[in-house]
């Protein structure tokens, strides 16, 4: 994953982005909820609630290979013992 920070050209961009892209869940980490979203073209990870500091992104060929990516990234969380809320199908 790619971290675009604050200062970053693309930052006012992506932050749009999440709001209109798919929520696919949450994860805690360090006692910050962070969410996962994907649209047809990326993976985006929320630096957590509030102002957002950073966002991670991950490019995607269509929104099925997001969603996968998303899903994949969050079983990952949960394997590691973070608390995980999946909230698509």
């Amino acid at each position: 994953m790619h971290l675009i920070g604050k200062d970053d050209l693309d930052f006012e961009f992506l932050e749009g982005l999440l709001t209109q892209a798919r929520s696919i869940g949450t994860f805690n980490r360090d006692g910050t909820v962070q969410r996962v979203k994907a649209t047809d073209r990326l993976v985006l990870v929320s630096s957590g609630e509030g102002e957002l500091e950073f966002i991670a992104i991950q490019p995607a060929r269509n929104m099925g290979e997001a969603e996968s990516l998303a899903l994949s990234l969050l079983w990952d969380e949960r394997r590691k013992g973070n608390t995980v809320i999946f909230e698509v199908d």
